[in-house]
Protein backbone atom coordinates (compact mmCIF):
# COMPACT_ATOMS: atom_id res chain seq x y z
CA UNK A 1 0.00 0.00 0.00
CA UNK A 2 1.34 3.43 -0.98
CA UNK A 3 2.01 5.91 1.82
CA UNK A 4 2.72 9.41 0.53
CA UNK A 5 3.66 10.48 4.07
CA UNK A 6 6.87 8.50 3.64
CA UNK A 7 8.05 10.44 0.57
CA UNK A 8 11.22 12.48 1.28
CA UNK A 9 9.66 15.82 0.26
CA UNK A 10 6.63 15.22 2.50
CA UNK A 11 8.80 14.11 5.41
CA UNK A 12 11.07 17.14 4.96
CA UNK A 13 8.29 19.72 5.11
CA UNK A 14 6.48 17.99 7.99
CA UNK A 15 9.72 17.69 9.99
CA UNK A 16 10.49 21.37 9.38
CA UNK A 17 7.00 22.58 10.31
CA UNK A 18 6.68 20.42 13.44
CA UNK A 19 10.13 21.61 14.61
CA UNK A 20 9.26 25.25 13.90
CA UNK A 21 6.01 24.96 15.83
CA UNK A 22 7.76 23.32 18.77
CA UNK A 23 10.36 26.09 18.84
CA UNK A 24 8.01 29.06 18.83
CA UNK A 25 4.31 28.32 19.40
CA UNK A 26 4.48 27.99 23.20
CA UNK A 27 6.23 31.37 23.50
CA UNK A 28 3.67 33.05 21.22
CA UNK A 29 0.71 31.57 23.10
CA UNK A 30 2.15 32.59 26.50
CA UNK A 31 2.68 36.10 25.17
CA UNK A 32 -0.89 36.57 23.88
CA UNK A 33 -2.42 35.10 27.03
CA UNK A 34 -0.06 36.87 29.43
CA UNK A 35 -0.75 39.77 31.78
CA UNK A 36 -2.45 42.72 30.10
CA UNK A 37 -3.58 40.60 27.18
CA UNK A 38 -6.85 41.45 25.47
CA UNK A 39 -7.45 37.81 24.51
CA UNK A 40 -10.72 37.35 26.40
CA UNK A 41 -12.38 40.39 24.82
CA UNK A 42 -10.85 39.95 21.34
CA UNK A 43 -12.91 39.07 18.28
CA UNK A 44 -12.05 36.02 16.16
CA UNK A 45 -10.27 38.28 13.68
CA UNK A 46 -8.26 39.97 16.45
CA UNK A 47 -7.27 36.59 17.90
CA UNK A 48 -6.19 35.42 14.44
CA UNK A 49 -3.99 38.52 14.18
CA UNK A 50 -2.46 37.86 17.62
CA UNK A 51 -1.64 34.30 16.54
CA UNK A 52 -0.47 35.21 13.01
CA UNK A 53 3.00 33.69 13.53
CA UNK A 54 1.85 30.61 15.47
CA UNK A 55 1.65 27.42 13.41
CA UNK A 56 -0.83 25.71 15.76
CA UNK A 57 -0.39 22.29 14.14
CA UNK A 58 -1.82 18.99 15.14
CA UNK A 59 0.85 16.68 16.62
CA UNK A 60 2.44 14.04 14.39
CA UNK A 61 0.35 11.31 15.99
CA UNK A 62 -2.79 13.34 15.29
CA UNK A 63 -1.76 13.79 11.67
CA UNK A 64 -1.12 10.09 11.27
CA UNK A 65 -4.53 9.42 12.82
CA UNK A 66 -6.24 11.83 10.40
CA UNK A 67 -4.41 10.16 7.50
CA UNK A 68 -5.53 6.70 8.66
CA UNK A 69 -9.16 7.75 9.16
CA UNK A 70 -9.35 9.44 5.75
CA UNK A 71 -7.89 6.34 4.12
CA UNK A 72 -10.13 3.93 6.04
CA UNK A 73 -13.32 5.67 4.93
CA UNK A 74 -12.05 6.19 1.34
CA UNK A 75 -12.53 9.94 1.69
CA UNK A 76 -12.75 11.86 -1.57
CA UNK A 77 -13.46 15.32 -0.12
CA UNK A 78 -12.26 16.80 3.14
CA UNK A 79 -13.22 20.18 4.60
CA UNK A 80 -10.75 21.61 7.09
CA UNK A 81 -11.58 24.47 9.46
CA UNK A 82 -8.53 26.41 10.62
CA UNK A 83 -5.87 25.47 8.08
CA UNK A 84 -3.18 27.69 9.66
CA UNK A 85 0.17 26.85 8.02
CA UNK A 86 -1.15 23.68 6.35
CA UNK A 87 0.31 20.88 8.50
CA UNK A 88 -2.94 18.94 8.79
CA UNK A 89 -3.71 19.78 5.16
CA UNK A 90 -0.60 17.85 4.15
CA UNK A 91 -1.78 14.78 6.07
CA UNK A 92 -5.23 15.03 4.47
CA UNK A 93 -3.84 15.56 0.96
CA UNK A 94 -1.51 12.57 1.34
CA UNK A 95 -4.45 10.39 2.35
CA UNK A 96 -6.49 11.52 -0.62
CA UNK A 97 -3.62 10.95 -3.04
CA UNK A 98 -3.05 7.45 -1.66
CA UNK A 99 -6.77 6.75 -1.92
CA UNK A 100 -6.91 7.60 -5.61
CA UNK A 101 -7.60 11.34 -5.52
CA UNK A 102 -9.91 13.91 -4.09
CA UNK A 103 -10.19 17.45 -2.81
CA UNK A 104 -9.13 19.18 0.40
CA UNK A 105 -10.98 22.42 1.10
CA UNK A 106 -9.25 24.52 3.73
CA UNK A 107 -10.41 27.61 5.57
CA UNK A 108 -8.30 30.24 7.32
CA UNK A 109 -8.99 33.80 8.48
CA UNK A 110 -5.45 35.11 7.95
CA UNK A 111 -4.36 35.67 4.35
CA UNK A 112 -0.69 35.33 5.32
CA UNK A 113 -1.37 31.86 6.68
CA UNK A 114 -3.31 30.92 3.54
CA UNK A 115 -0.28 31.82 1.42
CA UNK A 116 2.05 29.85 3.71
CA UNK A 117 -0.27 26.83 3.73
CA UNK A 118 -0.42 26.83 -0.07
CA UNK A 119 3.37 27.10 -0.20
CA UNK A 120 3.83 24.20 2.24
CA UNK A 121 1.39 21.95 0.39
CA UNK A 122 3.23 22.72 -2.85
CA UNK A 123 6.62 22.01 -1.22
CA UNK A 124 5.27 18.63 -0.17
CA UNK A 125 4.42 17.95 -3.81
CA UNK A 126 0.72 17.65 -3.07
CA UNK A 127 -0.70 20.64 -4.97
CA UNK A 128 -1.85 20.29 -8.53
CA UNK A 129 0.08 22.73 -10.77
CA UNK A 130 -1.99 25.77 -11.68
CA UNK A 131 -4.52 25.17 -8.90
CA UNK A 132 -3.56 28.15 -6.68
CA UNK A 133 -2.48 25.75 -3.97
CA UNK A 134 -5.58 23.61 -4.03
CA UNK A 135 -4.79 20.03 -3.09
CA UNK A 136 -6.76 18.40 -5.81
CA UNK A 137 -6.32 15.40 -8.01
CA UNK A 138 -8.93 13.98 -10.34
CA UNK A 139 -10.95 11.22 -8.76
CA UNK A 140 -11.02 7.90 -10.60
Amino acid sequence: MTNTLMLPEVQAILNRLHALAEARDDAIIQQVRGPGSTWESATSEQRATLLRDALLPIPRSGGQFLYAVARSISAARIVEFGTSFGVSTIYFAAALRDGGGGLVIGSELDATKVAKANQHVAEAGLAVPGSNGQTTRPSP
